[in-house]
């Protein structure tokens, strides 16, 4: 079978059945499909409302999607984004690097394109040269 695999299609088949016996025989793998049922399972367990997308093709797809995704990534961003204006305006100047030491929780690329997004949109702007100039709030 190809496409999503949910519990109601769902028939186990292996895409190779010699080497399946010989690891089920090893007793390094358990019943046929044991993965899928444990997703569908224990993934809203685990993860607060989620559920598993499951897609079988060339190569077998597992997607994690939790039902208030779209919430949760925008409440991240806005919080980042507003401890990056907080140090910019309590140290007018800084530079990229040094904000991203005192958000240890945060990676550099992630202050970098949310710096992007500053700049963007007519936040903060960035003055002086590459390596020496810092970021500042401009007043709107």
């Amino acid at each position: 079978m190809t496409g999503r695999i949910s519990l109601e299609n769902f028939k186990p088949h292996p895409k190779n059945p010699v080497i399946a016996n010989f690891f089920k025989q090893l007793g390094w793998v358990e019943e046929l499909g044991s993965g899928v049922k444990k997703m569908y399972k224990y993934c809203p367990i685990y993860v607060d409302g989620a559920t598993p997308i499951i897609e079988d093709g060339d190569v077998f797809k597992l997607t994690i999607r939790h039902k208030t995704e779209a919430v949760g990534v925008n409440v991240g961003v806005n919080v980042g984004v507003n401890e990056i204006l907080k140090i910019i305006s309590e140290n007018e100047g800084i530079n990229g690097t040094a904000i991203s030491e005192k958000l240890p929780t945060v990676t550099k690329r992630t202050v970098e394109r949310y710096l992007q997004k500053l700049r963007e949109s007519n936040v903060v702007e960035f003055r002086g040269a590459p390596k020496t100039g810092g970021y500042y709030i401009l007043k709107q």
